[in-house]
Parts: C-alpha cells; sequence; structure tokens
C-alpha cells in the first residue's frame, strides 16, 4: 500500500482544493463565461450535493463508518440507493461540486485540477478501499462491481 492511499480524509481534501481553485481564480483569472454559466454551476451544486446528503444517511442508516480513512470499520455493504447508481456517490458529489467551483469561476485551469482531483481519488482512496471491500465482503462485493459502476 502507497503511504498515499487513504491518508487525506476525501471531505476536508475536497474543500481544500475547492479553496485552491477560488485562489487560483484570483491570481491567474483565466475564464471562459457564457450566459447561464451561474445557473449551470448552481445545477452542479445542487446535484452534487444530492449525490452527498443521500449517500451519507444511507451508511447511517445501515450503521457502518462514514469514515473512508477506516474501511476496517465496515460492518456493511451499503448497495441501495444512489449505491444503485455508482459505487462513490459520495465521491461523485465531491467532485460535481468541485465542478461547479470551477463553472461559477469560468476558470479553465480549475476545470483540470477538479478532473486531477477525481484522478487522486480514484488512485489513492477508491482503489484501497475496494481491495479492502473486496477482501472483507468476497463474493457479494466482486457481483456488486460486476453491476454497479465505479464513478457514473
Amino acid at each position: 500500500m502507497s503511504r498515499l492511499e487513504l491518508l487525506l480524509p476525501p471531505l476536508p481534501l475536497t474543500f481544500a482544493v475547492g479553496f485552491f481553485i477560488w485562489l487560483l481564480n484570483l491570481a491567474l483569472p483565466l475564464g471562459i463565461h457564457f450566459s447561464g454559466q451561474a445557473l449551470v454551476a448552481t445545477f452542479l451544486l445542487i446535484l452534487g450535493l444530492l449525490f452527498i446528503l443521500p449517500a451519507a444517511i444511507s451508511f447511517f442508516k445501515a450503521k457502518t463508518t462514514v469514515d473512508p480513512r477506516t474501511p476496517d470499520k465496515s460492518n456493511t455493504l451499503v448497495i441501495t440507493g444512489l449505491y444503485n447508481i455508482t459505487r462513490n456517490p459520495m465521491y461523485v458529489g465531491m467532485v460535481l461540486c468541485l465542478f461547479a467551483l470551477s463553472m461559477a469561476q469560468g476558470n479553465i485551469l480549475s476545470f483540470i485540477l477538479s478532473f486531477a482531483y477525481a484522478l487522486y481519488l480514484t488512485r489513492f482512496q477508491i482503489q484501497p478501499e475496494e481491495r479492502f471491500l473486496k477482501q472483507k465482503f468476497g463474493e457479494q462485493y466482486d457481483a456488486y462491481c460486476q453491476r454497479v459502476r465505479r464513478w457514473i
């Protein structure tokens, strides 16, 4: 396991990346602007929150940990609700929120940073979680992975 795997909690890291996106726009306002931009940004933000909140509630209802740094505390494989659409609805929501901020800022570099964050999440958060879940839940998790995509 790489020392970066499961090191940084995704939610605070998402806020840090969002803050960096905001600073990036102040330092390098390389923006694109179009009519309806704020509407698109608002839509992406709402969509992101509609992924995060119900997904987190599903974990609380299942009485399992929502802390992705401690997958060993998982006692239930949550596969209902949004987890029928994506195996990682909270991460999808976080990335959508960053794309919403990028859209609001209109900064092309912000979009690149948001995409890079999704790649980071895949490599250093999602893949280690998947290895653990496969080990813990075995065939049930394998069947789930066959049925539901990692992102969307």
